[in-house]
Protein backbone atom coordinates (compact mmCIF):
# COMPACT_ATOMS: atom_id res chain seq x y z
CA UNK A 1 0.00 0.00 0.00
CA UNK A 2 2.86 2.36 1.06
CA UNK A 3 4.51 1.71 -2.44
CA UNK A 4 1.72 2.82 -4.19
CA UNK A 5 0.63 5.96 -2.59
CA UNK A 6 4.46 7.36 -1.92
CA UNK A 7 6.50 6.50 -5.18
CA UNK A 8 8.57 9.71 -4.44
CA UNK A 9 9.43 9.36 -0.73
CA UNK A 10 11.36 6.04 -1.29
CA UNK A 11 13.58 8.02 -3.93
CA UNK A 12 14.13 10.60 -1.09
CA UNK A 13 14.83 8.66 1.56
CA UNK A 14 17.59 6.59 -0.86
CA UNK A 15 19.15 9.91 -2.30
CA UNK A 16 19.15 11.49 1.44
CA UNK A 17 21.03 7.95 2.27
CA UNK A 18 23.89 8.33 -0.46
CA UNK A 19 24.41 11.69 0.45
CA UNK A 20 25.40 10.58 3.82
CA UNK A 21 26.97 8.23 2.57
CA UNK A 22 29.43 10.62 0.38
CA UNK A 23 29.71 13.25 3.30
CA UNK A 24 31.03 10.40 5.26
CA UNK A 25 33.99 9.54 2.83
CA UNK A 26 34.58 13.28 2.95
CA UNK A 27 33.00 14.90 0.03
CA UNK A 28 32.47 18.03 1.95
CA UNK A 29 33.85 21.24 2.07
CA UNK A 30 35.60 20.95 5.52
CA UNK A 31 39.20 20.53 5.42
CA UNK A 32 39.33 19.38 8.86
CA UNK A 33 36.78 16.97 9.92
CA UNK A 34 38.18 15.11 12.38
CA UNK A 35 35.74 16.71 15.54
CA UNK A 36 37.00 20.53 15.49
CA UNK A 37 34.09 21.98 16.15
CA UNK A 38 35.97 25.40 15.67
CA UNK A 39 37.51 24.73 11.72
CA UNK A 40 34.34 24.39 9.65
CA UNK A 41 33.65 26.03 6.84
CA UNK A 42 32.25 29.30 7.53
CA UNK A 43 33.90 29.40 10.79
CA UNK A 44 35.27 32.68 11.85
CA UNK A 45 39.28 33.00 12.35
CA UNK A 46 40.70 33.41 15.78
CA UNK A 47 43.77 35.74 15.73
CA UNK A 48 47.14 34.29 15.44
CA UNK A 49 45.45 30.78 16.52
CA UNK A 50 46.36 29.30 12.53
CA UNK A 51 43.48 27.81 12.55
CA UNK A 52 41.62 27.71 9.28
CA UNK A 53 38.27 28.71 8.23
CA UNK A 54 39.13 26.38 4.79
CA UNK A 55 39.32 29.77 2.78
CA UNK A 56 42.97 28.53 2.04
CA UNK A 57 43.83 31.68 3.97
CA UNK A 58 45.28 31.64 7.87
CA UNK A 59 43.94 34.56 10.13
CA UNK A 60 42.60 36.67 7.63
CA UNK A 61 40.09 37.89 10.07
CA UNK A 62 39.10 41.52 8.81
CA UNK A 63 38.69 42.42 12.22
CA UNK A 64 42.41 41.91 13.22
CA UNK A 65 44.17 42.10 9.88
CA UNK A 66 47.78 41.95 9.60
CA UNK A 67 48.74 45.41 8.22
CA UNK A 68 52.42 45.75 7.47
CA UNK A 69 52.87 41.65 6.62
CA UNK A 70 55.30 40.58 8.83
CA UNK A 71 53.40 37.00 9.98
CA UNK A 72 51.68 38.86 13.29
CA UNK A 73 48.06 39.98 13.79
CA UNK A 74 47.59 43.85 15.43
CA UNK A 75 47.79 43.13 19.52
CA UNK A 76 44.80 45.27 20.39
CA UNK A 77 42.66 42.35 18.59
CA UNK A 78 44.33 39.49 20.14
CA UNK A 79 47.21 39.17 18.38
CA UNK A 80 51.16 39.56 19.27
CA UNK A 81 52.14 42.33 17.38
CA UNK A 82 52.86 45.31 19.40
CA UNK A 83 52.96 48.11 16.32
CA UNK A 84 51.33 46.27 12.55
CA UNK A 85 51.88 49.26 10.91
CA UNK A 86 55.88 48.62 11.13
CA UNK A 87 57.12 45.26 9.88
CA UNK A 88 60.02 45.36 11.47
CA UNK A 89 58.40 45.46 14.87
CA UNK A 90 56.82 41.59 15.93
CA UNK A 91 57.96 39.66 18.63
CA UNK A 92 61.28 37.96 17.98
CA UNK A 93 62.92 40.78 16.18
CA UNK A 94 65.90 42.25 16.34
CA UNK A 95 66.01 44.92 19.14
CA UNK A 96 68.04 47.81 17.91
CA UNK A 97 70.43 49.60 20.39
CA UNK A 98 69.57 53.15 21.45
CA UNK A 99 67.04 54.03 19.38
CA UNK A 100 64.22 53.85 22.44
CA UNK A 101 62.24 51.84 20.26
CA UNK A 102 60.89 47.78 21.28
CA UNK A 103 61.41 45.56 18.37
CA UNK A 104 60.74 42.40 19.50
CA UNK A 105 57.72 43.05 21.75
CA UNK A 106 58.85 42.43 24.70
CA UNK A 107 58.15 45.82 26.69
CA UNK A 108 61.32 46.68 26.92
CA UNK A 109 63.22 49.32 24.27
CA UNK A 110 67.06 48.76 23.67
CA UNK A 111 67.17 45.65 25.66
CA UNK A 112 70.23 43.20 25.06
CA UNK A 113 72.05 46.41 24.84
CA UNK A 114 74.96 46.69 26.61
CA UNK A 115 78.68 48.67 26.70
CA UNK A 116 81.61 49.10 28.63
CA UNK A 117 81.96 53.02 30.62
CA UNK A 118 85.41 53.59 31.54
CA UNK A 119 86.58 56.42 34.33
CA UNK A 120 89.55 57.18 36.34
CA UNK A 121 88.85 56.98 40.27
CA UNK A 122 92.60 58.22 41.09
CA UNK A 123 95.00 58.92 38.88
CA UNK A 124 98.90 57.97 39.71
CA UNK A 125 98.31 54.96 41.57
CA UNK A 126 101.23 52.51 42.34
CA UNK A 127 101.02 48.95 41.52
CA UNK A 128 100.59 46.58 44.48
CA UNK A 129 103.58 46.28 47.10
CA UNK A 130 105.59 42.57 46.49
CA UNK A 131 105.74 39.85 48.89
CA UNK A 132 109.93 39.07 49.41
CA UNK A 133 108.82 35.94 49.94
CA UNK A 134 106.98 34.37 47.10
CA UNK A 135 107.26 37.08 44.86
CA UNK A 136 103.49 37.72 44.42
CA UNK A 137 101.74 40.61 44.75
CA UNK A 138 99.22 41.49 47.59
CA UNK A 139 95.39 42.91 46.31
CA UNK A 140 94.84 46.06 46.22
CA UNK A 141 91.53 47.62 45.84
CA UNK A 142 87.77 46.15 45.84
CA UNK A 143 84.69 47.08 44.40
CA UNK A 144 81.00 46.68 45.91
CA UNK A 145 77.79 48.34 44.98
CA UNK A 146 75.03 50.37 47.41
CA UNK A 147 71.66 49.50 47.41
CA UNK A 148 71.11 52.57 44.55
CA UNK A 149 74.00 50.78 42.64
CA UNK A 150 76.58 53.71 43.63
CA UNK A 151 79.50 51.74 42.92
CA UNK A 152 82.16 52.24 46.03
CA UNK A 153 85.86 51.21 45.75
CA UNK A 154 88.27 50.54 48.59
CA UNK A 155 91.94 51.09 47.71
CA UNK A 156 95.36 50.80 48.64
CA UNK A 157 97.26 54.62 48.19
CA UNK A 158 101.21 53.31 47.90
CA UNK A 159 102.43 57.02 47.54
CA UNK A 160 100.84 57.13 51.21
CA UNK A 161 100.61 53.85 52.24
CA UNK A 162 96.66 54.20 53.52
CA UNK A 163 93.62 52.50 52.93
CA UNK A 164 91.02 54.95 51.47
CA UNK A 165 87.48 54.56 50.38
CA UNK A 166 85.83 56.29 47.12
CA UNK A 167 82.44 56.82 46.34
CA UNK A 168 80.65 57.86 43.37
CA UNK A 169 78.26 60.68 43.59
CA UNK A 170 76.33 63.08 41.37
CA UNK A 171 79.72 65.61 41.61
CA UNK A 172 82.24 62.78 40.85
CA UNK A 173 84.31 60.47 43.05
CA UNK A 174 84.20 61.16 46.78
CA UNK A 175 87.43 59.70 48.21
CA UNK A 176 88.17 60.01 52.01
CA UNK A 177 91.16 58.01 54.34
CA UNK A 178 89.82 55.07 56.51
CA UNK A 179 93.54 53.99 57.74
CA UNK A 180 96.72 55.80 57.60
CA UNK A 181 98.74 53.57 59.84
CA UNK A 182 102.25 52.61 58.33
CA UNK A 183 101.61 50.50 55.45
CA UNK A 184 98.30 49.63 56.15
CA UNK A 185 95.15 49.11 53.35
CA UNK A 186 96.46 46.38 51.41
CA UNK A 187 94.19 42.87 50.24
CA UNK A 188 91.03 44.99 51.41
CA UNK A 189 87.51 44.02 50.79
CA UNK A 190 84.53 45.86 50.36
CA UNK A 191 81.02 45.95 51.43
CA UNK A 192 77.82 47.91 51.68
CA UNK A 193 74.85 46.67 53.67
CA UNK A 194 70.92 46.92 52.89
CA UNK A 195 70.79 50.54 54.96
CA UNK A 196 74.24 51.67 52.95
CA UNK A 197 76.76 51.12 55.47
CA UNK A 198 80.14 50.50 54.74
CA UNK A 199 82.71 48.11 55.92
CA UNK A 200 86.50 47.25 54.62
CA UNK A 201 88.36 44.35 55.96
CA UNK A 202 92.59 44.72 55.37
CA UNK A 203 95.71 43.73 56.47
CA UNK A 204 98.59 46.29 57.82
CA UNK A 205 101.82 45.08 56.42
CA UNK A 206 103.93 46.53 59.19
CA UNK A 207 102.02 44.49 62.29
CA UNK A 208 100.73 41.42 59.62
CA UNK A 209 97.49 42.33 61.42
CA UNK A 210 93.83 41.86 59.81
CA UNK A 211 92.06 45.17 60.41
CA UNK A 212 88.35 46.35 59.73
CA UNK A 213 86.84 49.41 59.42
CA UNK A 214 83.16 50.26 59.85
CA UNK A 215 81.71 53.68 58.85
CA UNK A 216 79.29 54.90 61.60
CA UNK A 217 78.23 58.30 60.14
CA UNK A 218 80.89 60.30 59.34
CA UNK A 219 83.49 58.42 61.01
CA UNK A 220 85.28 55.20 60.63
CA UNK A 221 85.76 52.99 63.71
CA UNK A 222 88.50 50.49 62.96
CA UNK A 223 89.48 47.37 65.03
CA UNK A 224 92.35 44.85 64.86
CA UNK A 225 90.93 41.35 64.69
CA UNK A 226 93.54 38.66 63.76
CA UNK A 227 97.56 39.20 64.45
CA UNK A 228 100.67 37.93 64.79
CA UNK A 229 103.01 35.57 63.04
CA UNK A 230 104.70 37.96 60.34
CA UNK A 231 104.57 38.38 57.00
CA UNK A 232 105.16 34.56 56.23
CA UNK A 233 103.09 33.06 58.38
CA UNK A 234 100.60 35.67 59.56
CA UNK A 235 97.25 36.06 58.22
CA UNK A 236 96.27 37.60 54.91
CA UNK A 237 93.54 38.08 52.39
CA UNK A 238 90.73 38.82 54.80
CA UNK A 239 87.06 38.96 53.92
CA UNK A 240 84.30 41.00 54.89
CA UNK A 241 80.79 39.94 53.95
CA UNK A 242 77.69 41.54 55.28
CA UNK A 243 74.87 38.70 56.07
CA UNK A 244 71.01 39.18 55.67
CA UNK A 245 70.74 40.35 58.87
CA UNK A 246 73.47 43.54 57.82
CA UNK A 247 75.76 42.01 60.70
CA UNK A 248 79.57 42.25 59.66
CA UNK A 249 81.60 38.68 59.16
CA UNK A 250 85.39 38.41 58.61
CA UNK A 251 87.48 35.65 57.91
CA UNK A 252 90.84 35.00 57.34
CA UNK A 253 93.26 31.90 57.62
CA UNK A 254 96.62 31.87 59.60
CA UNK A 255 99.33 29.98 59.07
CA UNK A 256 101.19 27.10 61.08
CA UNK A 257 97.97 24.92 63.13
CA UNK A 258 96.26 28.12 63.68
CA UNK A 259 93.80 27.58 60.43
CA UNK A 260 90.54 29.62 59.63
CA UNK A 261 89.35 32.32 62.42
CA UNK A 262 85.87 33.65 61.98
CA UNK A 263 85.09 36.95 63.30
CA UNK A 264 81.05 38.27 64.43
CA UNK A 265 79.84 41.90 64.59
CA UNK A 266 78.35 41.91 67.68
CA UNK A 267 77.54 45.87 68.85
CA UNK A 268 81.32 47.28 69.23
CA UNK A 269 82.90 43.74 69.76
CA UNK A 270 83.80 41.56 67.76
CA UNK A 271 83.04 37.48 68.84
CA UNK A 272 85.44 35.16 67.50
CA UNK A 273 85.22 31.68 66.36
CA UNK A 274 87.94 29.30 65.34
CA UNK A 275 86.44 27.15 62.67
CA UNK A 276 89.16 25.09 60.89
CA UNK A 277 92.48 24.07 61.89
CA UNK A 278 95.23 24.26 59.18
CA UNK A 279 97.88 21.79 58.16
CA UNK A 280 100.84 20.87 59.95
CA UNK A 281 103.11 22.97 57.79
CA UNK A 282 100.69 25.14 56.72
CA UNK A 283 102.20 28.58 55.01
CA UNK A 284 99.42 30.71 53.73
CA UNK A 285 99.96 30.93 50.11
CA UNK A 286 97.93 33.46 48.45
CA UNK A 287 94.15 33.87 49.20
CA UNK A 288 91.55 33.09 51.54
CA UNK A 289 87.75 33.59 50.26
CA UNK A 290 84.52 32.67 51.46
CA UNK A 291 80.86 33.10 50.07
CA UNK A 292 77.26 32.78 52.31
CA UNK A 293 75.01 30.25 50.57
CA UNK A 294 71.28 31.61 50.13
CA UNK A 295 70.49 28.66 53.33
CA UNK A 296 72.37 30.32 55.53
CA UNK A 297 75.87 28.23 55.30
CA UNK A 298 79.13 29.80 54.95
CA UNK A 299 81.60 28.20 52.19
CA UNK A 300 85.16 28.91 52.66
CA UNK A 301 88.05 28.25 50.80
CA UNK A 302 92.15 28.51 51.13
CA UNK A 303 95.22 26.96 49.94
CA UNK A 304 98.24 26.12 51.65
CA UNK A 305 102.12 25.97 50.69
CA UNK A 306 104.20 23.27 51.26
CA UNK A 307 107.00 20.79 50.25
CA UNK A 308 106.68 17.48 49.39
CA UNK A 309 109.86 14.97 48.70
CA UNK A 310 111.26 18.73 47.09
CA UNK A 311 108.45 19.61 45.23
CA UNK A 312 106.67 22.36 45.84
CA UNK A 313 102.55 21.90 46.70
CA UNK A 314 99.44 23.93 47.13
CA UNK A 315 97.10 22.41 49.04
CA UNK A 316 93.14 23.22 48.12
CA UNK A 317 91.24 23.49 51.11
CA UNK A 318 87.08 23.64 51.27
CA UNK A 319 85.21 23.94 54.77
CA UNK A 320 81.39 24.56 55.13
CA UNK A 321 80.32 26.29 58.41
CA UNK A 322 76.41 25.97 58.93
CA UNK A 323 75.26 28.65 61.50
CA UNK A 324 72.02 27.16 62.16
CA UNK A 325 73.26 24.30 63.70
CA UNK A 326 76.40 25.70 64.82
CA UNK A 327 78.17 22.49 63.52
CA UNK A 328 81.33 22.22 61.34
CA UNK A 329 81.43 19.88 58.72
CA UNK A 330 83.67 18.16 56.62
CA UNK A 331 86.39 19.62 54.64
CA UNK A 332 87.48 18.73 51.04
CA UNK A 333 91.00 18.54 49.97
CA UNK A 334 92.05 19.45 46.48
CA UNK A 335 95.90 18.45 45.62
CA UNK A 336 97.49 20.77 43.11
CA UNK A 337 101.15 21.07 41.99
CA UNK A 338 100.34 25.10 41.21
CA UNK A 339 97.98 27.46 42.87
CA UNK A 340 97.81 30.63 42.41
CA UNK A 341 94.57 32.06 44.05
CA UNK A 342 90.76 30.67 45.41
CA UNK A 343 87.77 31.94 45.29
CA UNK A 344 84.31 30.24 46.20
CA UNK A 345 80.16 30.71 45.32
CA UNK A 346 77.14 29.11 45.62
CA UNK A 347 74.44 28.25 43.59
CA UNK A 348 70.69 29.15 43.55
CA UNK A 349 70.49 25.30 44.79
CA UNK A 350 73.21 25.91 47.23
CA UNK A 351 76.13 23.82 45.51
CA UNK A 352 79.50 25.18 46.28
CA UNK A 353 81.77 25.85 43.54
CA UNK A 354 85.05 26.16 44.37
CA UNK A 355 87.56 27.54 41.99
CA UNK A 356 91.60 28.19 41.87
CA UNK A 357 94.18 28.82 39.15
CA UNK A 358 96.85 26.26 38.38
CA UNK A 359 99.36 25.32 35.40
CA UNK A 360 102.58 27.30 33.50
CA UNK A 361 100.47 28.92 31.34
CA UNK A 362 97.67 29.14 34.15
CA UNK A 363 94.57 28.16 33.92
CA UNK A 364 91.18 28.14 36.33
CA UNK A 365 90.34 24.60 38.04
CA UNK A 366 86.90 24.71 39.57
CA UNK A 367 85.43 22.20 41.58
CA UNK A 368 81.59 21.19 42.75
CA UNK A 369 79.95 18.60 45.18
CA UNK A 370 79.82 17.50 48.94
CA UNK A 371 81.84 15.24 50.91
CA UNK A 372 84.40 13.73 48.99
CA UNK A 373 82.58 13.39 46.03
CA UNK A 374 83.95 16.05 43.67
CA UNK A 375 83.58 16.99 40.04
CA UNK A 376 86.24 18.68 38.44
CA UNK A 377 86.89 20.64 35.25
CA UNK A 378 88.66 23.15 33.49
CA UNK A 379 86.76 26.65 32.71
CA UNK A 380 87.08 26.79 28.85
CA UNK A 381 89.11 31.10 28.92
CA UNK A 382 89.07 31.18 24.90
CA UNK A 383 93.09 32.18 25.83
CA UNK A 384 94.11 30.18 28.90
CA UNK A 385 96.76 33.20 29.51
CA UNK A 386 95.23 34.14 32.87
CA UNK A 387 96.52 36.57 35.43
CA UNK A 388 95.18 36.77 39.09
CA UNK A 389 93.60 37.61 41.22
CA UNK A 390 90.86 35.27 40.60
CA UNK A 391 87.49 36.34 42.35
CA UNK A 392 84.08 34.75 42.47
CA UNK A 393 80.30 35.79 43.04
CA UNK A 394 76.70 34.00 41.98
CA UNK A 395 73.90 36.54 40.88
CA UNK A 396 70.64 36.81 42.23
CA UNK A 397 69.29 34.00 39.67
CA UNK A 398 72.02 31.68 41.27
CA UNK A 399 74.45 31.69 37.98
CA UNK A 400 78.33 31.90 39.23
CA UNK A 401 80.37 35.05 37.72
CA UNK A 402 84.21 35.03 37.64
CA UNK A 403 86.72 37.77 37.17
CA UNK A 404 90.48 37.31 37.07
CA UNK A 405 93.17 39.29 34.40
CA UNK A 406 93.94 38.08 30.28
CA UNK A 407 97.24 38.54 29.12
CA UNK A 408 95.83 37.93 26.08
CA UNK A 409 93.91 40.92 25.51
CA UNK A 410 95.27 42.40 28.79
CA UNK A 411 92.28 43.30 30.34
CA UNK A 412 89.89 42.32 32.47
CA UNK A 413 87.98 39.50 32.10
CA UNK A 414 84.66 38.27 33.29
CA UNK A 415 82.88 34.60 32.86
CA UNK A 416 79.33 33.72 33.73
CA UNK A 417 78.28 30.58 33.97
CA UNK A 418 74.31 29.67 33.80
CA UNK A 419 74.91 25.63 34.75
CA UNK A 420 75.06 24.88 31.22
CA UNK A 421 77.92 26.91 29.58
CA UNK A 422 80.21 29.51 29.98
CA UNK A 423 80.28 32.85 28.47
CA UNK A 424 83.14 35.54 28.75
CA UNK A 425 83.11 39.05 28.29
CA UNK A 426 86.17 41.60 28.51
CA UNK A 427 86.90 45.12 29.56
CA UNK A 428 88.45 46.33 26.29
CA UNK A 429 90.06 50.16 25.71
CA UNK A 430 93.17 51.10 24.18
CA UNK A 431 96.50 50.55 26.31
CA UNK A 432 97.98 47.79 28.68
CA UNK A 433 96.08 47.55 31.27
CA UNK A 434 94.29 44.98 34.00
CA UNK A 435 96.13 44.94 36.99
CA UNK A 436 95.00 43.36 40.28
CA UNK A 437 91.34 43.73 38.83
CA UNK A 438 88.12 42.99 41.29
CA UNK A 439 84.23 43.30 40.31
CA UNK A 440 81.10 43.52 41.71
CA UNK A 441 77.38 42.54 40.53
CA UNK A 442 74.43 45.59 40.89
CA UNK A 443 71.00 45.35 41.04
CA UNK A 444 70.34 44.35 37.82
CA UNK A 445 73.08 41.56 38.00
CA UNK A 446 75.55 43.70 35.44
CA UNK A 447 78.69 43.85 36.67
CA UNK A 448 81.79 46.56 37.49
CA UNK A 449 85.43 46.08 37.67
CA UNK A 450 87.99 48.24 38.80
CA UNK A 451 91.54 47.59 37.79
CA UNK A 452 95.07 49.69 37.39
CA UNK A 453 95.93 51.21 34.45
CA UNK A 454 99.65 49.61 33.54
CA UNK A 455 100.10 52.09 30.77
CA UNK A 456 98.46 55.29 32.47
CA UNK A 457 99.03 54.07 36.30
CA UNK A 458 95.59 55.36 37.02
CA UNK A 459 92.78 53.45 39.21
CA UNK A 460 90.03 53.08 36.51
CA UNK A 461 86.41 52.02 36.95
CA UNK A 462 84.84 49.80 34.52
CA UNK A 463 80.65 49.62 34.53
CA UNK A 464 78.68 47.30 31.88
CA UNK A 465 75.41 49.08 31.47
CA UNK A 466 72.23 49.03 29.20
CA UNK A 467 69.55 46.99 29.30
CA UNK A 468 69.56 42.99 30.01
CA UNK A 469 68.57 40.60 27.02
CA UNK A 470 64.56 39.79 28.75
CA UNK A 471 63.83 37.06 28.35
CA UNK A 472 60.01 36.01 27.86
CA UNK A 473 58.22 33.79 30.40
Amino acid sequence: MLTRLYPGLLLLMAMLLALSFAVACGDDDDDNDSGDDDNDTGDDDQADDDAVDDDSAVDDDTACPDLDGDGFTDINCGGEDCNDNDSSIFPGAEDLCDDGIDQDCDNAADDGCLAWEVQVVQDNVPECPGMSWVGESYTCWSLAFTPTDQPVVAFYDGTNEDLMVAVFTAKGWDIETVDSENQTGVDPTVDVDSTGRIGVAFKNITSASNMVSLKSGEAWITSTLLSGGGEMMGPRNPKLIFDGSDTALVGAFKGGLAGVYLYTENGAEWDSEKLFVGGDTAYPYTTFDMALSADGKLGVVWDEWEEISGIDYTQIYFGVYDFADQEQHVMVRQAEDIGQDVAVAWTAANEPYVFWTTGGIVTIQSGTGSGTSWSISTVPDPYNQIGTPLSALSDTEGNIWLNYNSDFPPTPRLAAFDGAEWTFQDVLSEGQYGQGSSFALDSLNLPGVVYRDQSSGALMYGKLTGVPEVVPE
